[in-house]
């Protein structure tokens, strides 16, 4: 009987030390596995998103920064959108930006004044800021890029920048400092 209770106490303790060492394997592996899991079985996420939150940043700034200042942001756009300004006197531009062909027109809430617009690009057609999906504001003052190689405001695809950004009576000056192609 004695045995008996012997064989059966140590059969409890393998028994407990058998659960210990599941709960620390368990614990040890449940990041991996939600990990994988979340990697199968997860909505693609929505890259359009972040570069609504950057050209959002942009307006807010350029909203609140006083006649005369200037200031640094970074941005960034995906491979689906541009970003565009456009002067006050302005109503569209057709030509030659950063070696891209542009056929851009201004939206009809911005007639009148300048403008900033975050425009869906379309590898179909060289013609953009003409869909349903193009985000614009408008400003009191002219926007322009006096840097630029084409005389409006063209941020292209797939890029992070540096814009530096400068406000005085007449105008909104927007320029990139540095860009850098994004991995895909």
């Amino acid at each position: 009987m004695k045995k008996r209770a012997e064989e059966s106490s140590s059969s409890a303790g393998l028994t407990v030390a058998g659960l210990v060492i599941f709960a620390i394997v368990l614990v040890l592996i449940t990041p991996a596995i939600s990990r994988a899991w979340s990697l199968l079985f997860a909505e693609d996420e929505d890259t359009s998103q972040s570069t609504r939150e950057f050209y959002t940043q942009l307006v807010d700034t350029i909203t609140q920064l006083k006649e005369g200042s200037k200031t640094e942001l970074l941005f960034s756009l995906n491979n689906d959108f541009v970003l565009v300004g456009f002067r006050k006197d302005q109503d569209s531009f057709s030509g030659s930006c950063q070696d891209i062909s542009l056929d851009v027109k201004k939206q009809l809430q911005c007639n009148g004044k300048g403008c900033i617009c975050l425009c869906e690009k379309s590898t179909f057609t060289k013609e953009i800021c003409g869909s349903e999906g193009d985000v614009c504001n408008p400003f009191e003052l002219d926007v322009i890029d006096t840097k630029s190689d084409c005389g409006i405001l063209f941020v292209k695809p797939n890029i992070v920048t540096t814009l530096a950004v400068t406000k005085d009576k007449i105008k909104i000056d927007i320029n990139s400092l540095n860009s850098r192609e994004l991995a895909n």
